[in-house]
C-alpha cells in the first residue's frame, strides 16, 4: 500500500480530544480539592480548638430542634395535600404514610435541613461587630 492509498479518518485527533479534555477537567478538579484540604488543615492547626467545637456544636446540635420542628410542619403539610391528591384521584388514601415518608426522607429532608442550618448558623459565625 502506498501513502496516497491511506485514508485518514482524524479519529485519533477527535479521541484523543475528548480524553484530553476529560482528563484536565479530573486532574484540575483534583487539584483543587487537594489545595482545599492543605488550607482547611492548616486553618485547623492554626485555630483554637475550643473555638471550632463551638462553632460546631453552634451549627450542628443547635439547629437540630429548629431542623426537627421544620421537618414536622413540612411532613403534615405534604400529608395533608397529598390524601387529599389520592382521596380525589384514586379514591383511596392507602399509601400516603409511605409517600409522604420517602419523599420527606428522600427528597424534602436534605434540602430543608441545609436550608434551616444555613439560616440557623449564619448570625453566629458571623464576627461581632460594633458595640
Amino acid at each position: 500500500m502506498s501513502d496516497e492509498e491511506i485514508i485518514e479518518s482524524g479519529f485519533e485527533q477527535r479521541l484523543l480530544g475528548i480524553l484530553g479534555g476529560t482528563l484536565l477537567s479530573i486532574a484540575e478538579a483534583m487539584g483543587s480539592i487537594v489545595i482545599l484540604t492543605r488550607q482547611t488543615i492548616y486553618w485547623l492547626k492554626s485555630a483554637e480548638r475550643h473555638t471550632v467545637m463551638e462553632q460546631v456544636v453552634a451549627m450542628g446540635v443547635d439547629s437540630i430542634p429548629v431542623t426537627m420542628l421544620t421537618s414536622l410542619f413540612t411532613g403534615m403539610v405534604l400529608a395533608l395535600q397529598t390524601g387529599f391528591s389520592f382521596r380525589k384521584v384514586f379514591n383511596e388514601p392507602l399509601y400516603v404514610g409511605t409517600v409522604v415518608g420517602l419523599s420527606l426522607v428522600k427528597e424534602l429532608g436534605p434540602v430543608l435541613t441545609a436550608i434551616v442550618v444555613a439560616v440557623a448558623s449564619g448570625p453566629r459565625s458571623r464576627p461581632n461587630w460594633g458595640p
